[in-house]
């Protein structure tokens, strides 16, 4: 993506915006923790509630410096689904790592609490076509889950609204609701991305 001019990245950092229920999401939060100028700009262009608003200048964000070693080696082991599924799909293979850390942490038999299930987490509405077992095994869970990450990003033309979409449904990003969970999943994908494509998380231990 094309870096945002500085006048509008630092006017980012003026904006705040109000999701349908009435709770203050500040643009300058998802910036500093995204470490993503382009993500603040592209869910602040979502609302329709933008307003204006000085924000107290916030200090350095201090960038994350690795992830925790034993996930990212469970993720690993799937490089080569990874890296064929986003090659079909037409996605970034750092992005898809990232999604899958969050998620599952590399665990094919993860399901949550609300019934996800898998390497990224499939829905059962989501994915009718898969059975129960075939949503644990590891390359149809990557092939449906890199399918519907590219459904998203070509509906919502951007990452950082199809993240939000990923985690909370398409109909959340539609009615402008960003559930708190979802606040902190969006950046937090950014954020390991970004740590990936550096190659900081090959030799760390951090979180």
């Amino acid at each position: 993506m094309t870096p945002l001019p500085k006048l509008l990245v630092a006017g980012l950092l003026l904006l705040t915006f109000r999701i349908s229920w009435g709770k203050d999401i500040s643009a300058t939060a998802i910036l500093v923790r995204s470490f993503e100028p382009n993500a603040a700009g592209n869910i602040l262009a979502r609302s329709t509630k933008t307003r204006s608003k000085i924000s107290k200048i916030l200090p350095t964000p201090v960038v994350a410096t690795g992830l925790n070693h034993t996930i990212l080696q469970r993720v690993d082991r799937f490089q080569h689904l990874v890296d064929g599924y986003s090659e079909i799909h037409e996605l970034d293979p750092d992005l898809v790592r990232a999604v899958i850390y969050v998620e599952s942490g590399g665990n094919h038999r993860a399901v949550s609490p609300k019934g996800a299930s898998g390497l990224m987490q499939l829905m059962p509405h989501s994915f009718v076509d898969l059975d129960t077992e075939a949503r644990f095994d590891p390359e149809q869970n990557i092939s449906s889950g890199t399918q519907y990450l590219r459904a998203m990003i070509n509906r919502f033309k951007s990452v950082e609204l199809a993240l939000w979409a990923y985690n909370a449904g398409p109909t959340s990003v539609d009615r402008d609701i960003m559930p708190l969970e979802t606040q902190k999943y969006v950046p937090r994908v950014l954020r390991i991305r970004r740590v990936l494509e550096s190659g900081k998380g090959q030799n760390s231990h951090g979180s």
